[in-house]
């Protein structure tokens, strides 16, 4: 039997068990209670994720008059029919959470009432969730809970209660499993309660509210953050940028010296000095924030700017720079806003992160998995899945993959200059040729790779 037909079989009432084995009955009581803890996350445009018959979002039409347009999404034919009958003004739609049939970016609030613990696969229908909310738009749910007193009493007493065999119940969130599993997806919480309790001891369920981060202002702001309180001035060896020796000697090489230049996201101006330093003149730095130290750069200008959006003209340079940007912003958009600035035959040196199989760092990202830097959207798989982002409008000239290392000393480093807040010794960490010397030796990072591409403008 498939997952559609159980629910259609449970909507009829087919199913033989215990009575949970039913849709639930809302009283007045209830309604209300779910309406207060959420009244003030709901926008304008609203799902209901797993709607059953429309009860309760019915209510919350009732009550909430702020609400402009509602859909109550429901894998049952059954349940639509039931709800058409009870609401016929109501828009239903049939579908699976698996796949919402609906944009991204599409509803300010998403809920998904006494549905969670009823799914198959919990990740696939988090992250259609998150697709379709807006930036910023909420996640409201409520689903099982079981805290530690509450679940030593059902091992005791009520163990075929809770866990008999048919209980369409499949899934059981504690509060940290659920965040966890949230968190893992893109949202963070900024409401919780119990959704009612035992003797207020244990919790008969939890009434959560998770909001969709937005990952591009998430990734802005903790760039912000760290060039605030950075340890180092930006280094003035391109070995910190770009690992390839002969993919930076071939981009020097096809480059005029005379040719217009960009570095899309610059940071704090290494990729600039040094192409000064080569003797190139007509250079623009293009960042989100203005990091660049005074004094460090003799002829660049910095324009403020989303990569994805650069305030230059239509085939307007002769050659685009950028290293470890495009894995945290939209890849797509990113290589079209190259290829639109590029005049014909210009080069592009883009670099960007290779995972390999077996890897480790640091850090994880918002789904849990290892990464190099915890902004980053993406991290790739393979050459050939990074070459084949450029098959259209660019021919590849050159591509390499070295090992991504790591400076051994700057953790030593970071912590005396967090220990003295010194200027001087932060300038000195990257100017001083002994210390610079010292920066040099790095360790190579498991598993991790520098994929970096040379590439020209059909």
């Amino acid at each position: 039997m498939s997952i559609k037909s159980y629910y259609e079989n449970y909507w009829k009432g087919d199913i033989s068990g215990k009575s949970t084995d039913k849709p639930p009955e809302w009283s007045s009581d209830n309604l209300n209670w779910h309406y207060h803890f959420f009244k003030k996350y709901m926008g304008k445009k609203v799902l209901d994720a797993g709607a059953g018959d429309g009860t309760f979002l019915n209510f919350l039409l009732d009550k909430h008059k702020e609400i402009d347009e509602a859909v109550a999404l429901e894998l049952s034919e059954e349940a639509i029919e039931i709800g058409k009958k009870k609401f016929p003004k109501m828009e239903f739609k049939q579908g699976s959470l698996e796949n919402i049939p609906f944009s991204e970016n599409c509803f300010d609030t998403v809920f998904a009432i006494e549905v969670l613990e009823h799914l198959l696969d919990i990740d696939q229908c988090l992250s259609e969730i998150y697709r379709v909310l807006k930036p910023g738009g909420f996640f409201c749910a409520t689903t099982t809970d079981f805290n530690l007193l509450k679940k030593v009493v059902i091992a005791i007493f009520f163990w075929n209660r809770f866990f008999y065999p048919n209980n369409p119940h499949i899934r059981f969130f504690t509060k940290k499993t659920l965040i966890d599993i949230s968190k893992k997806h893109g949202f963070k919480l900024v409401d919780y309660k119990w959704n009612r309790s035992y003797f207020g001891l244990m919790p008969k369920g939890q009434m959560v509210v998770f909001q969709k981060i937005d990952l591009v202002s998430h990734s802005q702001t903790y760039f912000a953050e760290s060039y605030d309180t950075r340890t180092f001035y930006p280094p003035d060896d391109v070995k910190f940028s770009v690992y390839s020796t002969k993919i930076w000697e071939e981009f020097l090489d096809t480059l005029p010296v005379e040719g217009e230049i960009a570095d899309f996201g610059c940071g704090e101006g290494t990729l600039l000095y040094c192409l000064e330093e080569k003797g190139f003149k007509n250079l623009y730095g293009i960042d989100f924030i203005d990091v660049v130290p005074d004094g460090f750069l003799k002829h660049a200008k910095f324009l403020k700017g989303d990569v994805l959006g650069v305030p230059l003209e239509d085939k307007s340079l002769d050659g685009v720079v950028s290293t470890m940007v495009i894995e945290h912003v939209d890849e797509r958009k990113f290589i079209e806003e190259v290829h639109r600035v590029l005049k014909k035959d210009g080069v592009a040196l883009i670099t960007s992160v290779l995972k390999g199989k077996f890897s480790w760092y640091f850090y994880k990202n918002s789904k849990g998995e290892t990464v190099v830097e915890p902004t980053h959207l993406k991290e790739y798989r393979s050459v050939k899945e990074y070459e084949d982002l450029f098959k259209d409008g660019f021919e590849v000239l050159l591509l390499r993959k070295p090992t991504l290392k790591y400076p051994l000393v700057d953790p030593v480093y970071r912590l005396v200059f967090k220990l003295t807040r010194s200027e001087k010794l932060r300038k000195l960490f990257t100017t001083n040729i002994i210390l610079k010397k010292l920066r040099g030796f790095r360790i190579p990072i498991p598993g991790y790779y520098s994929i970096e591409i040379l590439v020209r403008k059909k």
